[in-house]
């Protein structure tokens, strides 16, 4: 039992020391680029004229935004942001400006606000219209809208969405780590006192004069 009892407890400082190790791997240095993702969904319709029937359908996708640093703050065209977007009902690529017409606006930027490794906030812009068709994508905070007209004579192309931010596989490793470490410990706990309660109802009760 007490050669189990090593083991055990060898296996927990082992893992505790992946912990700490995967921590000491996580980027430090806040002046270095940085990637976010997020996820996007939420409720869309497509309109038809009769005789056929409104199409809902969910509006999914990702957001991938590159700053020029991992710290707190807001972060515009100017600092290097970069972004996609990439879900079954639009998709662009910007190096940090919004668009009108289909074409960049110099200036007038997206913005992305980064507190505690999370995206807070994610501002853009895009319209485009051409053949009778008009496009437009709204992200604002942590949602996003989109229409499109025109196409339809039965109605317009509405959706909503909500963004969720995605773990760093990192972290996900870390926190499968310590929740490792916590079974193991608590393994190694009830083995201990199962151990304690054997041994204690072995002994002899003892002898009264």
């Amino acid at each position: 039992m007490k050669l189990l009892m090593r083991r055990l407890l060898s296996i927990a400082v082992s893992s505790s020391a992946l912990v700490f190790m995967g921590l000491a791997s996580l980027p430090h240095d806040a002046s270095a680029e940085a990637t976010f993702k997020l996820s996007l969904a939420g409720p869309a319709i497509r309109p038809c004229s009769t005789p056929c029937q409104s199409e809902e359908f969910e509006w999914r996708g990702i957001v991938t935004l590159v700053t020029s640093s991992g710290a707190d703050g807001t972060y515009e065209g100017p600092r290097s942001l970069f972004l996609s977007v990439d879900s079954n009902l639009f998709s662009q690529t910007s190096n940090g400006v919004i668009y009108v017409n289909g074409d960049p606006y110099p200036d007038i930027f997206a913005s992305a606000t980064i507190l505690n490794g999370q995206v807070t906030s994610f501002d853009f812009y895009f319209n485009d219209g051409a053949d009778l068709v008009f496009e437009e994508v709204i992200f604002g905070g942590l949602e996003a809208t989109y229409e499109l007209t025109g196409l339809h004579q039965g109605g317009d192309t509405f959706a909503s969405a909500i963004l969720v931010n995605i773990p760093e596989p990192e972290i996900v490793s870390l926190m499968l780590a310590g929740l490792l470490l916590t079974g193991l410990v608590r393994r190694s706990r009830k083995s201990a006192h199962a151990s304690r309660g054997a041994r204690d109802s072995a002994m002899p009760a003892p002898v009264t004069p």
